[in-house]
């Protein structure tokens, strides 16, 4: 009996003919979007980008979206009039427009980009009253494991990259994909390689091509693809020598982790990596969304 189920679910499974991969990517183009992945909540020690000191946080559970929202998911958003389109003069910098994704033929399993972080917002609310994630919870989504002890949530060496410490060359990920610096985008290979360069801007890559950069949780595209926008609580930008102070909405927005657009001499993959969004809408800035309180 025993191995009449295992046989049974084996051609169950075989019969379903797709990987964990294909199955995210297809639900990140329906109309109620990416698949939501269980985090478990945690305390860790979190690292602002270019700060010395660590500091301890704690996340409590949340689900966040396996997938970067993609040009269909919000497509789904705009035809129900709750998300305004993407295109219009003036949105983005000419030269930039050519790597936005909305209205471009082929692009539905891309992740929308050229929004801003209150686009995001409005999306995220409509797709059953989500929200973009806090900046440690995205840090967590993508460098954090399940089975990691006290002693390594709280210490020094955290994973770097959602696949460990190696760096971005070794690991199959959507990078590389510029006109400055690009090779094959994606590829594994070292900086040194004889790849022949990138002639133009490859832009985007439909969502969860490559397993590579998988974190442990489950999420893809957390170190390439587009990064993403977070919410900053306590963002460093309204801090000054008076101490915190009131912080403007748009001023508590950050985008965190690696883009198409990196490469190995310039940029980190790393989703530990964030900086304040010094310009909203950008063919490299994408996001996701969360299920759950903050």
């Amino acid at each position: 009996m025993r191995f009449l189920t295992g046989l049974l679910l084996a051609v169950a499974v075989i019969g379903c003919g797709r990987t964990d991969a294909e199955n995210a990517r297809r639900l990140a183009v329906s109309p109620r979007g990416a698949r939501l992945v269980s985090i478990p909540g945690a305390t860790f020690s979190f690292r602002e980008s270019m700060a010395v000191n660590r500091t301890v946080v704690t996340v409590k559970p949340f689900q966040i979206e396996a997938t970067e929202v993609t040009v269909s998911g919000y497509a789904a958003c705009v035809g129900a009039k709750a998300c305004v389109v993407p295109a219009g003069e003036g949105r983005v910098e000419k030269h930039d427009e050519p790597m936005c994704n909305w209205g471009k033929p082929g692009r539905g399993d891309h992740p929308i980009n050229c929004v801003s972080p209150a686009e995001a917002e409005a999306y995220c609310q409509w797709n059953g009253g989500r929200r973009l994630p806090t900046i440690y919870e995205a840090y967590w989504a993508a460098l954090g494991d399940g089975r990691m002890s006290e002693a390594e949530r709280l210490g020094e060496r955290h994973r770097i990259y959602p696949w460990g410490r190696d760096e971005p060359e070794k690991v199959e990920h959507c990078w590389q994909r510029g006109s400055v610096g690009g090779t094959q985008g994606g590829v594994a290979s070292p900086i040194t390689s004889t790849a022949p360069p990138v002639a133009a801007d490859l832009g985007t890559c439909p969502v969860a091509s490559y397993t590579g950069d998988r974190s442990p949780f489950g999420l893809y595209d957390t170190a390439g693809n587009v990064a993403e926008f977070v919410f900053d609580p306590k963002p460093i930008t309204c801090i000054s020598t008076k101490g915190e102070e009131p912080c403007p909405r748009e001023n508590m927005f950050r985008v965190t982790g690696g883009t198409w657009h990196d490469h190995g001499l310039m940029g980190n993959q790393s989703p530990a990596d964030n900086h304040p969004v010094s310009r909203a809408r950008h063919p490299w800035y994408g996001f996701r969304c969360v299920a759950g309180p903050a």
